[in-house]
């Protein structure tokens, strides 16, 4: 009787672990790890979002569409709403904020690359522009968008004028096109970025030199508040010749992308500042583009500058949170590789890459490039908040007409470390608005445009639904943080 009692003992242990084994666990769903990936514009998920849902399917994966961009960042974390990993194409996004509306450093809570195995996928030379003063790396970069002079060669055969190979005949075709009544060469000087983007650009082999590698290191290290007298004055007196030389006005200050792109689009501009992102021109029918150099005295000064396509970082509460720290940081290390690296190259035009044993294709327009590339011609943008807000302050007033080049240092000077007032709040909202879509639509939507209809105090306002991004906060905003809310 024992060993009959046994035996059906035994008998029924194995069929209910068969059993167990054979019938699904009826949360399992809820068994897998979920990670959310905030993405700053929405072609991502057709692509990335696409190829992590299928390289991890055993991840849940929570997309977010948002603006990004520091303050953005900043409000979330402040909200404990922040991503796990956050790809944002924002180059400022890298460095400390600039507003005085942060209360908190990005480095106060994004995660610290410096001791992972990840940064040896990188080149030294491209990370140490990525590398904190205390060693910790918070961004890593991906594909570069390759900024130079996009010409129109279509309106250059027009009038029988030679494309320009320096900056003596970039000059003389500037002087032949305004014969014309065309402007050689114009950009959007209403930005501090490009400001910033102008005032290094035209002068890359002063600032290769010994003296301007030093005060370049120094700066993007955040070791010093100023510009040298010697060197700025350099800078400020290249930047002025271009300004005469392409017969920039006062009016530049207040022209914006759009503007810009509706004059080159039109044929009342031949030349323009330009990345290899020039898909919305191409768009607009304009195939005989190519993308041109930043001019020096011989072609051997001729250089393009690069800048991040797009940049990942990761929430900084991932550090110590054990298999999901380890499951974030293998979703990084494939981000990085060839596969994804060449889908986000494609969509955005990059041409360099930034990380080892990682090609990516370069296209027909961009042939010209690869000489420079092969010679690394490629200047490295210095990121610094405070540089590009003393850039602006000093090029707008020298397109003004108000200050000489000597003038210019101090000016820039001054604005570099300035303390700025602190904005007023614009609006305050009383709770949270959730920007998914439910069967009402979005919340968040719904509450940005009543917000921006009554500040324009307009009865009707007509507004994109891809200009929403993201969760709105309970609480006060200032402009810039109304900004920050909006896509484009």
């Amino acid at each position: 009787m024992k060993r009959i009692i046994c035996v059906l003992l035994v008998t029924v242990l194995i069929v209910s672990m068969l059993l167990s084994c054979s019938i699904p666990l009826r949360n399992s769903g809820e068994e897998k790890q979920r990670i959310v990936v905030q993405l700053d514009q929405d072609y991502w998920l057709a692509s990335v979002g696409k190829m992590l849902k299928e390289h991890f399917p055993d991840v849940e994966f929570d997309f977010v569409i948002s603006r990004g961009g520091a303050q953005y960042l900043n409000d979330a974390a402040l909200n404990d709403d922040l991503a796990d990993i956050i790809i944002d194409a924002s180059s400022w996004t890298q460095t400390s904020s600039s507003d005085d509306d942060y209360d908190i450093n990005p480095r106060d809570y994004l995660y610290d690359f410096s001791c992972t195995d990840i940064t040896n996928m990188f080149y030294k030379v491209y990370l140490d522009g990525f590398t904190n003063e205390d060693g910790s790396v918070n961004w890593l970069p991906g594909a570069a968008s390759v900024e130079g002079i996009l010409a129109n060669t279509a309106v250059f055969e027009k009038y029988g004028i030679e494309l320009p190979h320096d900056y003596v005949t970039f000059v003389e075709a500037c002087n032949k096109f305004s014969e014309y009544g065309i402007r050689g060469f114009a950009t959007d000087y209403k930005y501090d970025y490009t400001d910033s983007y102008m005032l290094q650009a035209w002068s890359i082999p002063l600032l290769q030199s010994t003296e301007g590698r030093i005060w370049r290191y120094e700066a993007m290290d955040g070791n010093i508040d100023h510009i040298p007298d010697e060197l700025g004055v350099k800078l400020f007196s290249r930047i002025g010749q271009v300004l005469k030389d392409t017969d920039a006005q006062a009016d530049d200050t207040k022209r914006g992308y759009s503007s810009i792109f509706q004059d080159f689009v039109s044929g009342k501009i031949a030349m323009i500042r330009q990345s290899t992102n020039i898909a919305e021109y191409q768009d607009e029918g304009m195939n005989n583009l190519i993308l041109l150099p930043y001019f020096g005295e011989t072609d051997n000064d001729n250089w393009y500058f690069s800048t991040p396509g797009y940049s990942i970082a990761m929430n900084g509460k991932l550090k110590g949170a054990g298999k999901k720290e380890e499951l974030a940081l293998d979703i990084v290390r494939y981000m990085f590789g060839s596969d994804v690296m060449n889908a986000m190259a494609d969509r955005i035009q990059s041409v360099v890459v930034y990380n080892k044993n990682v090609n990516v294709d370069v296209q027909d327009i961009f042939s010209n490039l690869i000489p420079y590339i092969e010679s690394n011609h490629m200047y490295t943008y210095i990121r610094n908040d405070s540089v590009c807000r003393a850039s602006c302050a000093a090029v707008q007033k020298m397109l003004a007409g108000d200050v000489d080049a000597t003038r210019a240092v101090e000016v820039f000077n001054n604005n570099y470390n300035a303390v700025k007032e602190k904005s007023p709040v614009i609006t305050t909202f009383d709770r949270e608005y959730q920007w998914r879509i439910s069967d009402t639509g979005s919340e968040a939507f719904s509450v940005r445009v009543n917000t921006l209809r009554e500040i324009c105090n307009v009865d009707m306002l007509i507004a994109p639904a891809a200009m929403n991004a993201g969760d709105i906060y309970k609480g006060s905003y200032t402009a810039a943080q109304l900004r920050a809310l909006l896509m484009g």
